[in-house]
Protein backbone atom coordinates (compact mmCIF):
# COMPACT_ATOMS: atom_id res chain seq x y z
CA UNK A 1 0.00 0.00 0.00
CA UNK A 2 1.10 3.72 -0.61
CA UNK A 3 1.15 6.45 1.47
CA UNK A 4 1.92 10.50 1.26
CA UNK A 5 4.81 10.87 3.78
CA UNK A 6 6.26 14.19 3.94
CA UNK A 7 9.43 15.66 5.37
CA UNK A 8 8.97 17.76 8.23
CA UNK A 9 12.04 19.96 8.79
CA UNK A 10 12.25 21.70 12.21
CA UNK A 11 15.28 24.26 12.45
CA UNK A 12 16.75 24.80 15.89
CA UNK A 13 19.00 27.39 16.48
CA UNK A 14 21.17 27.60 20.10
CA UNK A 15 24.27 29.57 21.39
CA UNK A 16 25.76 30.00 24.41
CA UNK A 17 27.08 33.74 25.66
CA UNK A 18 29.60 34.62 27.66
CA UNK A 19 29.29 38.70 26.16
CA UNK A 20 26.69 40.30 25.00
CA UNK A 21 29.30 41.97 22.62
CA UNK A 22 30.68 38.74 20.89
CA UNK A 23 27.95 37.37 19.60
CA UNK A 24 27.06 37.71 15.70
CA UNK A 25 24.46 40.87 15.48
CA UNK A 26 22.88 39.54 12.04
CA UNK A 27 22.27 35.94 14.36
CA UNK A 28 20.79 38.44 17.59
CA UNK A 29 18.20 39.89 14.25
CA UNK A 30 17.04 36.36 12.92
CA UNK A 31 16.45 34.99 16.86
CA UNK A 32 14.46 38.44 17.74
CA UNK A 33 11.94 37.36 14.83
CA UNK A 34 11.27 33.94 16.19
CA UNK A 35 7.56 34.13 17.06
CA UNK A 36 6.51 31.91 19.68
CA UNK A 37 3.47 31.97 19.31
CA UNK A 38 3.77 30.75 15.60
CA UNK A 39 5.62 27.55 16.75
CA UNK A 40 2.78 27.23 19.51
CA UNK A 41 0.32 27.60 16.60
CA UNK A 42 1.81 24.85 14.55
CA UNK A 43 2.40 22.22 17.57
CA UNK A 44 -1.30 22.83 19.04
CA UNK A 45 -3.02 22.35 15.43
CA UNK A 46 -0.76 18.90 14.68
CA UNK A 47 -1.06 17.18 18.07
CA UNK A 48 -4.96 17.72 18.03
CA UNK A 49 -7.20 15.13 18.56
CA UNK A 50 -9.15 15.95 15.58
CA UNK A 51 -6.35 14.36 13.91
CA UNK A 52 -6.46 10.80 15.28
CA UNK A 53 -3.10 10.47 15.96
CA UNK A 54 -1.97 11.07 12.39
CA UNK A 55 -1.12 7.27 11.28
CA UNK A 56 0.10 6.81 8.28
CA UNK A 57 -2.89 5.95 5.97
CA UNK A 58 -5.68 7.45 7.77
CA UNK A 59 -7.72 10.94 7.23
CA UNK A 60 -5.95 12.26 10.10
CA UNK A 61 -2.23 11.65 8.79
CA UNK A 62 -3.46 13.57 5.15
CA UNK A 63 -4.39 16.45 7.03
CA UNK A 64 -1.21 16.89 8.73
CA UNK A 65 0.05 16.36 5.29
CA UNK A 66 -2.19 18.96 4.16
CA UNK A 67 -1.60 21.42 6.74
CA UNK A 68 2.56 20.81 6.14
CA UNK A 69 2.59 21.26 2.22
CA UNK A 70 0.70 24.75 2.90
CA UNK A 71 2.57 26.03 5.41
CA UNK A 72 6.11 25.48 3.07
CA UNK A 73 4.35 27.05 0.00
CA UNK A 74 3.16 30.10 2.51
CA UNK A 75 6.90 30.52 3.54
CA UNK A 76 8.08 29.98 -0.74
CA UNK A 77 9.85 26.71 0.03
CA UNK A 78 10.91 25.78 -3.44
CA UNK A 79 9.53 21.94 -3.53
CA UNK A 80 11.44 18.71 -4.11
CA UNK A 81 9.12 16.34 -3.95
CA UNK A 82 8.35 13.89 -6.71
CA UNK A 83 6.09 15.73 -9.53
CA UNK A 84 7.28 19.26 -8.74
CA UNK A 85 5.40 18.51 -5.53
CA UNK A 86 6.32 18.68 -1.92
CA UNK A 87 5.36 15.08 -0.70
CA UNK A 88 7.09 11.72 -2.41
CA UNK A 89 5.38 8.26 -2.04
CA UNK A 90 6.68 5.62 0.54
CA UNK A 91 5.78 2.07 0.78
CA UNK A 92 4.87 0.86 4.13
CA UNK A 93 4.62 -2.79 5.42
CA UNK A 94 2.66 -3.22 8.45
CA UNK A 95 3.57 -6.85 10.45
CA UNK A 96 1.77 -8.15 13.13
CA UNK A 97 2.99 -10.54 15.32
CA UNK A 98 0.78 -13.64 16.28
CA UNK A 99 0.88 -14.27 20.22
CA UNK A 100 -0.36 -18.27 19.75
CA UNK A 101 2.68 -18.63 16.85
CA UNK A 102 5.41 -17.74 18.85
CA UNK A 103 7.83 -19.41 21.49
CA UNK A 104 11.20 -19.18 22.77
CA UNK A 105 13.52 -22.08 24.31
CA UNK A 106 16.86 -22.13 26.23
CA UNK A 107 18.52 -25.02 26.88
CA UNK A 108 20.31 -24.95 30.21
CA UNK A 109 23.59 -26.25 31.11
CA UNK A 110 22.11 -29.31 32.47
CA UNK A 111 20.49 -30.12 29.36
CA UNK A 112 16.97 -28.71 30.18
CA UNK A 113 14.92 -26.88 28.24
CA UNK A 114 13.54 -23.97 29.38
CA UNK A 115 10.36 -21.99 27.67
CA UNK A 116 9.84 -18.38 28.14
CA UNK A 117 7.20 -16.45 28.31
CA UNK A 118 6.21 -13.57 25.70
CA UNK A 119 5.58 -10.27 26.77
CA UNK A 120 7.17 -11.42 30.43
CA UNK A 121 10.56 -12.91 29.59
CA UNK A 122 11.04 -11.91 25.82
CA UNK A 123 9.93 -9.75 22.48
CA UNK A 124 10.07 -10.63 19.58
CA UNK A 125 10.24 -7.99 16.31
CA UNK A 126 7.98 -8.42 13.46
CA UNK A 127 10.35 -9.35 10.18
CA UNK A 128 9.11 -7.39 7.61
CA UNK A 129 10.91 -9.46 4.74
CA UNK A 130 9.58 -12.92 6.28
CA UNK A 131 6.17 -13.99 6.76
CA UNK A 132 7.41 -16.57 9.75
CA UNK A 133 10.99 -17.52 11.04
CA UNK A 134 11.73 -20.72 12.84
CA UNK A 135 15.59 -20.18 13.92
CA UNK A 136 17.89 -22.95 15.97
CA UNK A 137 21.17 -21.85 17.17
CA UNK A 138 23.82 -21.80 19.55
CA UNK A 139 24.47 -18.36 21.93
CA UNK A 140 27.54 -16.40 21.63
CA UNK A 141 28.00 -13.91 24.28
CA UNK A 142 29.29 -10.61 22.34
CA UNK A 143 28.86 -7.73 24.99
CA UNK A 144 27.64 -4.63 23.82
CA UNK A 145 27.85 -6.11 20.74
CA UNK A 146 29.85 -3.41 19.27
CA UNK A 147 32.55 -3.51 16.18
CA UNK A 148 34.11 -0.15 15.27
CA UNK A 149 37.57 -0.68 16.29
CA UNK A 150 38.53 3.15 15.75
CA UNK A 151 36.21 4.12 18.65
CA UNK A 152 38.05 1.63 20.60
CA UNK A 153 35.40 -1.54 20.37
CA UNK A 154 36.44 -4.94 19.41
CA UNK A 155 33.60 -7.07 20.70
CA UNK A 156 34.12 -9.70 18.03
CA UNK A 157 37.58 -10.07 18.42
CA UNK A 158 38.63 -13.14 18.82
CA UNK A 159 34.79 -14.35 18.92
CA UNK A 160 33.18 -16.75 16.11
CA UNK A 161 29.27 -16.38 16.23
CA UNK A 162 29.14 -17.28 12.34
CA UNK A 163 26.11 -19.36 11.95
CA UNK A 164 24.97 -18.55 15.79
CA UNK A 165 22.65 -16.06 17.73
CA UNK A 166 24.39 -12.69 19.13
CA UNK A 167 23.69 -11.89 22.74
CA UNK A 168 23.54 -8.55 22.86
CA UNK A 169 24.05 -6.77 26.29
CA UNK A 170 23.04 -3.26 25.60
CA UNK A 171 25.06 -0.39 26.75
CA UNK A 172 26.62 2.55 25.27
CA UNK A 173 29.55 4.58 27.17
CA UNK A 174 28.31 8.18 28.35
CA UNK A 175 32.22 9.56 27.81
CA UNK A 176 31.43 9.46 24.13
CA UNK A 177 29.79 12.35 21.20
CA UNK A 178 26.36 12.54 21.30
CA UNK A 179 26.74 11.95 17.74
CA UNK A 180 28.09 8.61 18.32
CA UNK A 181 25.80 7.82 20.92
CA UNK A 182 23.20 7.99 18.79
CA UNK A 183 24.49 6.19 16.30
CA UNK A 184 25.47 3.15 18.55
CA UNK A 185 21.99 2.87 20.04
CA UNK A 186 20.01 2.37 16.59
CA UNK A 187 18.59 -1.08 16.40
CA UNK A 188 20.23 -1.11 12.90
CA UNK A 189 23.65 -0.64 14.17
CA UNK A 190 23.75 -3.34 16.13
CA UNK A 191 22.46 -5.69 13.49
CA UNK A 192 24.98 -4.31 10.94
CA UNK A 193 27.75 -5.19 13.37
CA UNK A 194 26.15 -9.04 13.81
CA UNK A 195 25.50 -9.04 9.67
CA UNK A 196 29.45 -8.44 9.04
CA UNK A 197 30.52 -11.36 11.42
CA UNK A 198 27.94 -13.60 10.54
CA UNK A 199 25.64 -14.15 13.05
CA UNK A 200 22.25 -15.47 11.86
CA UNK A 201 20.28 -13.88 14.63
CA UNK A 202 20.73 -11.16 17.74
CA UNK A 203 18.92 -11.50 21.58
CA UNK A 204 19.20 -8.30 23.07
CA UNK A 205 19.25 -7.93 26.83
CA UNK A 206 18.02 -4.65 28.19
CA UNK A 207 17.96 -2.86 31.98
CA UNK A 208 16.68 -0.24 31.09
CA UNK A 209 12.84 -1.15 30.66
CA UNK A 210 10.73 -1.72 33.64
CA UNK A 211 7.98 -5.02 33.72
CA UNK A 212 4.57 -2.26 32.58
CA UNK A 213 6.95 -0.98 29.60
CA UNK A 214 8.08 -4.48 28.73
CA UNK A 215 4.37 -5.55 28.55
CA UNK A 216 2.96 -2.50 26.99
CA UNK A 217 5.60 -3.08 24.07
CA UNK A 218 4.57 -6.71 23.89
CA UNK A 219 1.15 -5.74 23.60
CA UNK A 220 1.46 -3.18 21.15
CA UNK A 221 3.34 -5.69 18.41
CA UNK A 222 0.92 -8.14 18.48
CA UNK A 223 -2.01 -5.48 18.37
CA UNK A 224 -0.99 -2.61 16.31
CA UNK A 225 2.26 -4.21 14.78
CA UNK A 226 5.66 -2.73 13.12
CA UNK A 227 5.47 -0.53 10.49
CA UNK A 228 9.23 -0.91 7.83
CA UNK A 229 9.68 1.23 4.54
CA UNK A 230 10.39 -1.19 1.47
CA UNK A 231 10.81 -0.52 -1.85
CA UNK A 232 9.47 -1.69 -4.98
CA UNK A 233 10.74 -5.40 -4.53
CA UNK A 234 9.39 -5.72 -1.15
CA UNK A 235 13.03 -4.91 0.49
CA UNK A 236 13.69 -3.27 3.62
CA UNK A 237 14.97 0.03 2.94
CA UNK A 238 17.53 0.98 5.41
CA UNK A 239 16.57 2.55 8.59
CA UNK A 240 17.64 3.24 12.50
CA UNK A 241 15.51 0.15 13.19
CA UNK A 242 15.81 -2.42 10.20
CA UNK A 243 19.10 -3.00 8.73
CA UNK A 244 17.36 -4.54 5.68
CA UNK A 245 20.27 -7.13 5.15
CA UNK A 246 19.69 -11.34 6.05
CA UNK A 247 18.85 -11.97 9.93
CA UNK A 248 16.26 -13.22 11.29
Amino acid sequence: MNFLKPTLLCLAVSYCSFSQDIINKKLLKTIDQIDSNRIKAHVKYLADDKLKGRLPGKEGYQMAVDYAVKQYKSIGLKPAGEDGGFVQKVILRKSILQKDKMSLAIKLPDGTDKNLVYGNDFLIYPHPEKTSVNLSAPLVFVGAGFDRPAFGFNDYKDLDVKGKIVVVLKKVPDNLPANVKLHLNYPATTQEYAIKNGAVGILTCTYTANNVQFKAQATGLTTNGQNASMNAAGKIVGSISHRGLPLA
